[in-house]
């Protein structure tokens, strides 16, 4: 931003300097009987914008997202359960855009922590939802968690409105599927019970 303020800056000094220097110059000539002076008197200042191309994502502030397990229809339930956060990223994006997004394995905080099998992370299906102006959805993507980036938004347009577009974040899980996963795990006849975290990172690209 400073090297902009000074471009333009320097663009108005030098329409400035032109203009003292045609006022200045205006020695003119007295037409006889009139007592008028001939000479310039305008001047011209150029006004310049320099538009970037510009994104930026923003996750809504210390944001945890909790799935508790302690019912027995938690862990042989047949259907999903769900952790829907509204508006949880805000898209600005002055180009069409996408948004990516990966996640670390989870682990516990214990000293030596316990790192689940990566193919718990793979349970969890991220739903991002791209809402219009009066909150309605215009758009939508899925894909299951991984520790590597992948495609969760695409060929989305460029934001419209300087507040930038809502996006709705669903988190799903079934919990048959991950009691089995679980007893895979390398203490899993001593059972896992504990808290486990994942850090999940959403990123934007142009698109």
């Amino acid at each position: 931003m400073k090297t902009k303020n000074f471009l333009f800056t320097a663009v108005l000094t030098f329409g400035a300097i032109l203009f003292a220097t045609n006022v200045s110059g205006q020695t003119g000539s007295v037409t006889e009987g009139t007592g008028n002076v001939e000479g310039t008197n305008t001047g011209n200042v150029q006004l310049v914008l320099k538009l970037k191309d510009f994104q930026e994502l923003k996750v809504t502030e210390n944001q945890t997202v909790d799935f508790t397990f302690d019912e027995i229809t938690d862990y042989t339930g047949s259907k999903n359960i769900d952790v829907t956060v509204e508006n949880q990223l805000t898209a600005f994006s002055t180009k069409k855009y996408k948004i990516q997004v990966k996640a670390s394995d989870f682990k516990d905080a214990t000293t030596t922590p316990t790192t689940l099998p990566t193919g718990v992370l793979g349970l969890f299906t991220v739903v991002a939802t791209r809402k219009d102006d009066a909150g309605n959805p215009v758009s939508t993507g899925s894909v299951n968690l991984g520790i590597e980036n992948a495609d969760l938004l695409k060929d989305q347009l460029k934001t419209k409105v300087s507040t930038g577009d809502k996006i709705d974040i669903k988190y799903s899980i079934s919990g048959s599927a991950l009691y089995n996963a679980l007893g895979k795990t390398v203490n899993a006849s001593d059972g896992t019970a504990g808290d486990y975290a994942s850090t999940v990172t959403y990123t934007i690209l142009p698109g």
